[in-house]
C-alpha cells in the first residue's frame, strides 16, 4: 500500500499545512536523543573550527620553530584546501552519492552519521596531537592535508546531519551548530596565547573524544541509531515514538503523538504526492506549499557564494595575526593572537544573537541585514586595520561580527523562496566552501609576500562585494523570471 501523509490541521479543520520551515525552537522530551546527538555535532564543530583557527594564529610560532619565511606557510593553506575538497567529496559520496559519481553507496554510512562525524572528528585530534609532537616542516605540512580531509567530513557530515535530525525545526539548530564554530575559533587562538601552541593542540586532542561519547550515549538511550528511522516521519520524531505506533495498519495515522506541537511537521514530498484522498480544497492547498527543488543554475550561484564568503572569513582568520605583525600595528606576537581571537569571538557572537534572531525574522531580512554590514566592516578593514591596536581590535570585530551568521543563512534562505535543500546541494556548496578556504588563504599570502601585507584587506574587500553581488542576482532573478505558479514570495 502506498504511504500515508499525515497533516497537521489547524483549529481542527480539513485544511492541510505545509511549511518548508518553522519558526521558534519547539522541543519535547521524545527529543532528548537527538539532542544528545546535536550536542555531539555542536562539539564537533568546536573542535573543527578551534584547529582551523588555530593554525593562522599558529604561523609565526611554526615559521620560527621550522626556519621557515613567512610565506612558505602559503603553501599549508593550500594543501588543507586540497584535504578539505577530499574529505567533502568522499562524505557526501559515502552518504548519498556525488556528482557525476555513479555509486549507490550503503545505507550504513547515512544510518550511522554521527558515528562518521565522530570518526571524522578524532582523526582532527589525532592530527592535533602529531602536530604538537612534529619537528618537521615536510610532515607539518601532510598534516596540514590531513586536517582538511577530517575538516570536510567534519562540515559536510553536520550540515547533512542537523537537517536530518531536526526536519523544519533546523533554523535555529542550524545557527547553533555554525556559533560552535565561532566558538571554536575563538578558543583555538585564545589558547595559543595564553597557554601556547603544544598546549592548545593537546586540550583539541581531548576535546575530540566527546562526539564519540555523545554517539555511544545516544544509541544506547535510542536502542537504535537515530539516523535509522522511517523516511515517513521527519527527522526530529523519535525513533521510540515511531517504534509506538508501528502495530498501526497500513494507511492509518496513529493519533498520539505525530506531528503535534511538540514534533514535526512531514516534508517528504513524495509521500504528499502519494497520500489519501481528502477534499479538493486541501489537496490544492498542500500543493502550493510545497517546496521546489533547487535550480542547478541557483545551486551554482551559491556554490560560488560560498568559495567567495569562506575564502574571505579564512582570509582573515589566518593571515590578520601576520598582516598586524608587519605593519607594525604591535611586534608582540601574542597579541597578535588576540586580534584573532578577538575575530572568532565576534563571529562567534553574531551566532549566538542569530539562535534567537532566527526565532523573529525569516532568513532573507538577516541575510540582507548581515551582507550590508559586511560591506561596512570591509571598508573599515581598508582605513582603521593599520592605525592602533586598538582600532585593529575593532575592526576585526565588527568584520567578524558582519561575517557571523551568513554560512547558515545561506544554507537556509532557499526555503524562503519555496526551494528545497537536497544532501547534493549540500555538498556541493560544501564544495565550494572548501575550494575557497584554500585558494583565498593560499591567494592572500602570496600577495602578501610580493605585494605588501596591504594584499589581505583588498581582498577580503573585493570578496564581500562579490557576495553582495551574487545574492542580489539570485533574489532578482527569483523575483523577476524564476518563480512558478503556486509559489510564495517572501512579504
Amino acid at each position: 500500500m502506498a504511504p500515508t501523509a499525515v497533516v497537521v490541521s489547524e483549529k481542527e479543520s480539513d485544511v492541510p499545512v505545509l511549511h518548508a520551515t518553522v519558526a521558534g525552537c519547539v522541543v519535547s522530551w521524545q527529543d532528548r536523543s537527538i539532542i544528545l546527538s546535536s550536542i555531539g555535532a555542536f562539539v564537533a564543530f568546536i573542535t573543527y573550527g578551534a584547529s582551523m583557527a588555530s593554525l593562522g594564529a599558529a604561523v609565526p610560532i611554526l615559521a620560527s620553530r621550522y626556519a621557515r619565511e613567512l610565506s612558505n606557510f602559503s603553501s599549508a593553506f593550500a594543501l588543507r584546501g586540497g584535504g578539505y575538497l577530499l574529505g567533502t567529496i568522499y562524505s557526501a559520496v559515502t552518504l548519498e552519492g556525488f556528482y557525476g559519481i555513479a555509486w549507490k553507496p550503503s545505507p550504513w554510512y547515512k544510518q550511522n552519521m554521527l558515528f562518521m562525524l565522530s570518526a571524522m572528528t578524532l582523526l582532527t585530534g589525532l592530527v592535533d596531537l602529531s602536530l604538537a609532537a612534529s619537528k618537521s616542516f615536510e610532515l607539518s605540512l601532510f598534516l596540514f592535508f590531513v586536517h582538511g580531509f577530517s575538516f570536510g567530513g567534519i562540515d559536510t557530515i553536520a550540515n547533512v546531519l542537523i537537517p536530518h535530525l531536526w526536519g523544519n525545526r533546523t533554523q535555529p539548530w542550524m545557527q547553533a551548530l555554525h556559533m560552535c564554530f565561532g566558538l571554536g575559533a575563538l578558543i583555538g587562538p585564545a589558547l595559543i596565547g595564553s597557554l601556547g601552541l603544544n598546549t592548545n593542540l593537546i586540550v583539541l586532542a581531548c576535546l575530540s573524544l566527546v562526539p564519540l561519547c555523545m554517539s555511544i550515549s545516544s544509541k544506547a538511550l535510542e536502542g537504535n541509531d537515530l539516523c535509522c528511522r522511517s523516511h515517513d516521519y521527519l527527522p526530529g520524531h523519535s525513533g521510540a515514538s515511531t517504534a509506538a505506533h508501528s502495530d498501526a495498519p497500513d494507511g492509518v495515522a496513529a493519533e498520539s503523538g505525530l506531528f503535534t506541537e511538540e514534533s514535526a511537521l512531514p516534508l517528504d514530498t513524495a509521500t504528499v504526492a502519494q497520500s489519501v484522498e481528502a477534499p479538493s480544497h486541501s489537496k490544492s492547498s498542500a500543493t502550493a506549499n510545497v517546496a521546489l527543488p533547487l535550480p542547478f543554475v541557483f545551486k551554482a550561484l551559491f556554490t560560488c557564494f560560498f568559495f567567495t564568503y569562506v575564502g574571505a572569513e579564512a582570509s582573515f582568520g589566518s593571515w590578520v595575526t601576520t598582516y598586524v605583525l608587519q605593519r607594525g600595528v604591535t611586534q608582540d606576537s601574542d597579541q597578535a593572537a588576540f586580534i584573532a581571537a578577538y575575530y572568532w569571538a565576534a563571529l562567534t557572537a553574531g551566532r549566538a544573537l542569530a539562535i534567537v534572531e532566527a526565532v523573529y525574522f525569516p532568513a532573507y531580512q538577516m541575510m540582507a541585514f548581515q551582507l550590508t554590514l559586511t560591506v561596512l566592516a570591509g571598508v573599515l578593514n581598508n582605513t582603521i586595520l593599520s592605525t592602533t591596536l586598538s582600532n585593529a581590535n575593532a575592526a576585526a570585530v565588527v568584520y567578524g561580527f558582519a561575517l557571523s551568521s551568513i554560512f547558515p543563512l545561506a544554507m537556509t534562505v532557499v526555503s524562503d523562496y519555496n526551494y528545497t535543500m537536497d544532501a547534493s546541494s549540500t555538498a556541493a556548496f560544501i564544495v565550494g566552501s572548501c575550494v575557497g578556504d584554500g585558494f583565498l588563504p593560499w591567494l592572500c599570502g602570496t600577495l602578501m609576500g610580493s605585494l605588501g601585507p596591504s594584499a589581505l584587506p583588498v581582498i577580503t574587500l573585493i570578496a564581500v562585494l562579490i557576495c553582495v553581488a551574487i545574492y542580489s542576482f539570485f533574489v532578482v532573478s527569483v523575483k523577476h523570471k524564476c518563480f512558478e505558479p503556486g509559489e510564495v514570495k517572501p512579504h
